[in-house]
């Protein structure tokens, strides 16, 4: 009997569908002139190569599901992290910027980088790297995953780069800002009150605290965006011992002579102060980065409401096998 040829793929894709089609194997093996066995063995084959390959596909298209919602999460997890930094913020150690003079250096080398935000997803962090000059650069903790560089590569062209690159340089100008404003009061305050701000000093002798200069800054800026502060006087408490303290609860002055005229002297900071060309370059800069945020969350959402995020990357050419 002469040998017969290799069965091709097609060959034996063509005998499975037949035979479902309801042609006997023994018909397909005549029509075909080969060996009844070689025909239902690979009937069989074809059938078995059909389901893995069904299989295939079905977990490729879970694997590709999962791969946009991982990707879908992480512009979730962008988007938190994207935000205006209140004006309020202090750092866990109560650090304000522009007064790291006031700190131990070696304490700032040890603690460079600081968490911005209170978020308990760490992994959607804003950082800044500080120095005894100030803040010096915003960075993202989502930036570095590997997700972040997916995405990047799936729309690199989207407008949602650029607005997050101005948004990041905004909020290391609004920082800078505030920087610039706490030494400006820093300068003020102590000419008014003839102290100096966290001076060492002997126990009794007054002092102004550095949450002084937090406090007043904050409020200043609020005044400068039109917020509603409240009354001065409604504000701030005066201790039997000298001292001031805010209604936050931060204690701005120590054993001063005459405490009412403490709270007129800080009146008199915010007088002199407002309408400042550093007050109201702190106050622009603030609503510039609001404006920026949002411009960073539209462009978020527009992938986020359909669900679904265009393109490619190498992740999805390697789950093509590519």
């Amino acid at each position: 009997m002469p040998k017969q040829s290799k069965v091709s793929p097609a060959e034996r894709r063509g005998w499975l569908e037949s035979n479902e089609n309801g042609v006997r194997p023994d018909q397909l093996a005549k029509d075909a002139k080969r060996d009844f066995r070689t025909i239902t063995t690979h009937i069989e084959k074809a059938r078995l190569e059909r389901d893995f390959e069904a299989a295939r596909r079905e977990q490729l298209r879970e694997a590709l599901a999962a791969h946009q919602r991982d990707m879908l999460l992480f512009l979730e997890q962008l988007r938190r992290a994207v935000q205006v930094i209140p004006l309020t913020f202090l750092d866990e150690r109560g650090l304000d910027f522009g007064l790291e003079d006031l700190w131990d250096f070696s304490d700032l080398v040890l603690n460079q980088e600081i968490a911005l935000t209170t978020l308990e997803d760490k992994s959607a962090a804003t950082k800044a790297r500080r120095d005894q000059s100030g803040p010096l650069e915003v960075t993202l903790t989502v930036e570095t995953s590997r997700l972040c560089r997916a995405v990047k590569e799936h729309i690199s062209n989207d407008p949602l780069w650029r607005h997050l690159t101005g948004w990041k340089s905004a909020l290391l100008h609004e920082l800078q800002g505030r920087a610039a404003l706490n030494r400006s009061i820093r300068r003020t305050v102590e000419e008014i009150f003839g102290l100096q701000v966290g001076a060492t000093s002997q126990p009794g002798e007054p002092r102004l605290t550095s949450a002084a200069i937090w406090w007043i800054r904050t409020r200043l800026t609020k005044m400068e965006l039109g917020e509603y502060v409240p009354e001065l006087k409604d504000d701030i408490r005066q201790a039997s011992t000298g001292g001031l303290e805010a209604k936050s609860g931060h204690w701005l002055a120590d054993h001063l002579a005459d405490t009412e005229n403490g709270v007129g002297q800080i009146g008199e900071t915010l007088t002199v102060m407002g309408g400042s060309e550093v007050a109201k370059a702190a106050a622009e800069n603030f609503v510039n980065l609001q404006l920026l945020s949002a411009r960073v969350h539209e462009a978020i959402d527009e992938s986020l409401y359909v669900h679904f995020i265009p393109g490619s990357c190498s992740l999805c050419r390697k789950l093509g096998g590519q």
